[in-house]
């Protein structure tokens, strides 16, 4: 195995594991890749959107740049990457 002095020593591990289809039940494995897949990447963001969050739950955008998007949630603020808002937000019903 070759790896860099910077990489994990679990990486080769970690990526074996992560590709191995068996380690999942097909079915949910399949879903879960569709799902990303099939993903649209057009989610805009605007000040004021009220968003849905698989974890956090129902957010309000309070500032976006060029990068990131400030969304509250409950109590917290999150600054959250547009790039894996994409794949985790999607804008709240009604909107």
């Amino acid at each position: 195995m070759n790896r860099s002095q910077t990489d994990s020593m679990f990486i080769e591990e970690l990526k074996a594991l992560v590709n191995q289809e068996s380690s999942i039940p097909n079915k949910l494995f399949n879903s879960i890749k569709s799902y990303y897949n099939n993903k649209s990447l057009s989610l805009e963001l605007s000040i004021g959107d009220e968003v849905d969050h698989i974890k956090f739950g129902r957010g309000t955008v309070m500032s976006k740049d060029h990068a990131c998007a400030r969304i509250q949630f409950g109590s917290k603020e999150r600054k959250i990457s547009l790039d894996y808002a994409q794949k985790v937000l999607k804008k709240a019903d009604g909107e």
